[in-house]
């Protein structure tokens, strides 16, 4: 899920395998113990966040988040 916030902000939240890696705009990110997570970041000029889940075995999922 995203939404954008009065700041210019976008909270990010969702799940993921906690043995995955989560990496926002090229930044890694931390899940709890169960993979959730509840992220804000900038709010991108062009509106999409880049998004990248990597497996233990090195298999990669890219996706662009558009903002609404």
């Amino acid at each position: 899920n995203t939404r954008a916030t009065q700041e210019a902000t976008v909270e990010v939240q969702g799940k993921i395998s906690p043995y995955n890696l989560l990496i926002v705009e090229g930044i890694s990110q931390t899940t709890d113990r169960s993979g959730e997570f509840d992220l804000q970041f900038p709010l991108p000029d062009d509106d999409t966040l880049q998004v990248k889940v990597i497996t233990p075995l090195g298999i990669m999922q890219r996706y662009e988040l558009v903002v609404p």
